[in-house]
């Protein structure tokens, strides 16, 4: 970006050390630590020895030798104090990215934020970069963020004299926040446009729509703000394709010219300065409420067996006829008491062959404490008398 746009100064701001001295390193050659240059070796040879890892007790900044409008900040986005005209994140960990929205909306500057791992969003998921960089790790945001959201989340409570029915509320909130937000925490990119994803997909964009209206209700009486939240083209650049985009003054819209065309104006035709509708994302809704609230499976007559329809958003019409095939082989074997899956077949695997055995009315619970160790048993249940 900066040698983009020389017309401009770019500040780089992060937590960790080793990434802005790799960026001066990749730019310039050098690393600053203070006293003067630090070879290359002696950088690496701290990298593999952690100390690259020592908490972040202050605020730096360094500027390249080679780029002069570049520059790097050491420190928190909470702590940058500098006005600036728009405020640029790329998957940005947990509430890193919701910082940096609270930073440009609290300079009224532009942004362009896509964000990352969505379970580290819960309030008992800690971040080991933030506690290596500064030696804490408590939660700076409370989620969910939006008022409508955390409306629409809440019970009501009753009966409960004794309690502040408005806090109670929030918790509800906040504990079906932490399910959605594990939820949506997906990295199989193979599934990015698979409807079998609808499901974590749908719940990335509850939490998405709840930074979006949280932007919206920052200052209420201004009417300046604009949010979209679009994705990045192709889908499949990251699993992690969501991107919220803002900004105050008009001319920033990077959706003005959209539509806007000779023969648009020769017809006459009207031009839009927003992002076109995407569709998508309401079938993924659609398929994930058919999904939670709609049969999986049915039974046939007690002397049949069992007929296992696919779950969609998890595997593949083939993946549970094959698991399925080896348990109904298992049951017509009687001289075998259990069924012991091999290990090596990951989590996801496993999760399938648990779920089909479930609906199958058969025993079924895991072994082995290491990943590579962890296998499936499945056993007949045992009739009552």
């Amino acid at each position: 970006l900066a040698l983009l746009l020389p017309q401009c100064e770019v500040v780089c701001v992060d937590l960790k050390k080793w990434s802005l001295d790799l960026l001066h390193r990749r730019v310039d050659g050098v690393v600053a630590n203070g006293d003067g240059n630090e070879d290359v070796e002696d950088l690496d040879k701290n990298t593999q020895n952690g100390q690259h890892k020592q908490p972040c007790n202050s605020n730096i900044f360094q500027v390249s030798q080679k780029v002069p409008n570049l520059s790097s900040y050491l420190g928190s986005i909470q702590s940058y104090t500098d006005d600036f005209d728009i405020g640029i994140s790329l998957h940005a960990c947990g509430e890193a990215s919701d910082c940096v929205l609270r930073k440009c909306l609290e300079k009224k500057a532009s942004w362009v934020v896509c964000s990352c791992c969505c379970g580290k969003l819960r309030r008992d998921a800690l971040n080991p970069y933030t506690f290596q960089s500064t030696g804490g790790n408590e939660k700076e945001v409370l989620y969910p963020q939006s008022k409508t959201l955390a409306s629409f989340m809440s019970t009501k409570v009753e009966n409960n004299r004794n309690c502040d029915d408005e806090s109670i509320r929030r918790v509800e909130s906040a504990k079906r926040f932490d399910e959605i937000a594990k939820a949506a925490d997906y990295s199989e990119l193979g599934d990015v446009r698979k409807p079998r994803n609808a499901c974590r997909r749908a719940a990335k964009s509850l939490v998405e729509w709840d930074r979006l209206l949280y932007c919206k209700e920052y200052d209420a009486a201004d009417n300046t703000v604009h949010v979209v939240l679009t994705r990045m083209v192709p889908w499949e650049s990251s699993t992690k394709n969501d991107i919220l985009m803002g900004w105050y003054d008009p001319s920033c819209n990077p959706y003005r010219y959209r539509g806007v065309s000779d023969v648009c104006k020769r017809n006459g035709d009207s031009v839009s300065n927003m992002p076109p509708d995407d569709p998508s994302p309401q079938v993924d809704f659609q398929i994930a409420l058919q999904h939670l609230f709609g049969g999986t499976s049915h039974e046939n007559d007690k002397d049949s067996v069992t007929v296992v329809t696919c779950d969609q958003n998890d595997w593949s019409a083939e993946e549970v006829t094959e698991i399925q095939m080896q348990l109904e082989t298992f049951m017509n074997n009687y001289a075998e008491k259990t069924l012991r899956f091999h290990p090596g077949m990951g989590s996801r695997k496993r999760k399938l062959i648990h779920f089909v055995a479930e609906k199958m009315g058969l025993r079924h619970w895991g072994e082995g404490k290491k990943d590579g160790e962890k296998i499936v048993v499945v056993a007949r249940r045992q009739r009552s008398k």
